[in-house]
């Protein structure tokens, strides 16, 4: 008799036979939203080299089902301005989808359509970017900006910033202290970090040892 259990199988977790091969695909951006995976920059292994079109098209996968991208949930965007999808962040109930100069802003909603384009605003990397109290952080050789309001928090000490090495930068955020924590160059060679204060609105310069080892900027056990 029925005694009110029920066995979870594969298929009634996914909808899929076990048998139900999907093509792998890579990618070289991804984001969360919700329970939903969203990726960006992809190459489809299908034995072939990452087409030019594949490096502007984003791809997102049912809830739940975080291992299944199709062609069917997928878009190109911006194709035409020729950057790759550098980062995907989510704020505000938008996506932000940045390249290289430009940042577009899709509406999940609208099964990913895009509703807005910030020119002139991108990044260098693809760890060049983080989500924020004040919103999206992109930074560059040109500039540090928040969309989606478009203010360049480094207009202040534009010129020193702009003088500074470039590579691989990386940005992260502290929500304890309400910091903004710029790499301008995390090789091995730089020592930098720049440290925005959003309660004070200004910046600090700071120093590391050239030897200290830069991963991605994660958060620690105390929040710092």
């Amino acid at each position: 008799p029925f005694n009110g259990n029920r066995m979870t199988t594969y298929q009634s977790l996914t909808g899929r036979e076990a048998n139900h091969k999907i093509q792998p695909v890579r990618w070289k951006a991804n984001t969360m939203i919700g329970n939903s995976a969203v990726i960006g920059n992809i190459d489809i292994e299908d034995g072939e080299e990452q087409r030019v079109r594949e490096q502007s098209r984003i791809m997102w996968t049912r809830p739940f089902a975080l291992d299944e991208f199709t062609l069917f949930r997928s878009r190109d965007i911006g194709a035409s301005d020729t950057g790759e999808i550098k980062s995907l962040e989510f704020f505000g109930n938008s996506l932000f989808v940045i390249k290289d100069t430009n940042t577009y802003i899709l509406d999940p909603n609208q099964n990913f359509r895009e509703v807005g384009l910030v020119p002139n605003i991108g990044v260098d990397s693809g760890e060049a970017s983080c989500v924020s109290s004040i919103g999206v952080i992109c930074a560059s050789s040109k500039q540090v900006s928040v969309l989606p309001s478009q203010q360049e928090l480094s207009l202040p000490i534009r010129a020193t910033w702009q003088a500074e090495t470039f590579n691989n930068t990386k940005v992260g955020f502290s929500a304890k202290q309400n910091e903004i924590i710029v790499i301008p160059d995390s090789s091995t060679s730089g020592t930098t970090m720049w440290i925005y204060n959003i309660n004070f609105k200004g910046w600090r310069k700071e120093t590391y040892s050239s030897g200290n080892q830069i991963s991605n900027i994660v958060l620690s056990d105390d929040m710092e």
